[in-house]
């Protein structure tokens, strides 16, 4: 494998990953079982392309599942285009690693994925969608082999706030990544095996759990989201908010400057 290949496969596929975590996904895939691989978050494949190119290296029969629904309000794949649009960006990197043979793109989410294909077990797990954990999980858990690797990106804890189109979005996601990884962990459900930035690595404890009990466990940490303190604030000035405000509520540029005068007045 040439020394740069994770540079090459994060630089080729707009990877959002660091290489060394790629390298690790490459590690777990090349020592794994071959078998079913399944991603949720397909992007534009650079964590697919790693798997696969370290499934290939191990030796043994696999195929890999990946699940994107390349389109949504908050998709970060709508900027690239159509669902089509983006499919065809993520076969043309698929193509040029020589992977795309062992790979079939599911445009939806994880229940779109046809279970009948992981009958006989999911032997690597990589998260990294909208931080649904619960329902992704609540379906496919049962499916894990008793030694899986289980992937999750996104659990360093932090809310975001970003302008998008014109508007403030609260980004919760690390957050409730967060939240569930450590529940899940607290519970025996899954194994710590470190971690890489904010990507943790997994594996499946021998406990047999229902998806009806995941999302039970997951129900009382959606009510934390209630509130949340912005650990990333809007890097741009507020002059933004104000000029949405001034636009937006009637009267309430003119109240602001008659407030702002008396202000002043009064400190002279």
């Amino acid at each position: 494998m040439p020394k740069n290949i994770f540079d090459d496969i994060k630089a080729s596929a707009n990877g959002m990953l660091s290489s060394d975590v790629y390298r690790k996904i490459f590690d777990l895939a090349r020592s794994g079982n071959g078998g079913a691989i399944v991603e949720i978050g397909t992007a534009h494949g650079a964590a697919t392309i790693a798997s696969a190119l370290g499934a290939i290296e191990a030796g043994k029969p696999f195929h890999i599942y990946t699940v994107d629904p390349f389109q949504g309000k908050y998709s970060s794949r709508s900027k690239f285009g159509s669902v089509q649009d983006n499919i065809s960006i993520v076969r043309s990197h698929f193509r040029k690693f020589g992977v795309d043979d062992y790979i079939t793109i599911i445009a939806g989410e994880s229940g779109d994925l046809d279970l009948r294909n992981v009958m006989e077990g999911i032997n690597i797990l990589l998260l990294d969608a909208d931080g649904r954990l619960d329902r992704d999980l609540a379906l496919l858990y049962r499916y894990l082999t008793p030694d899986s690797s289980v992937i999750i990106d996104d659990i360093d804890d932090a809310v975001y706030m970003t302008k998008t189109a014109g508007f403030w979005r609260i980004d919760q996601k690390h957050r409730i990544s967060f939240l569930l990884t450590n529940q899940l962990l607290s519970k025996g459900i899954l194994r710590d095996l470190g971690s890489i930035n904010n990507t943790g690595f997994f594996q499946k404890s021998a406990i047999n759990v229902s998806g009806e009990e995941i999302e039970r466990i997951a129900l009382p940490l959606y009510r934390e989201l209630v509130f949340a303190e912005i650990t990333h604030p809007p890097s741009g000035p507020i002059q933004g908010v104000k000029d949405w405000v001034g636009g937006n509520i009637p009267f309430a540029r003119s109240t602001y400057q008659q407030a702002k005068s008396l202000l002043s007045k009064s400190q002279t």
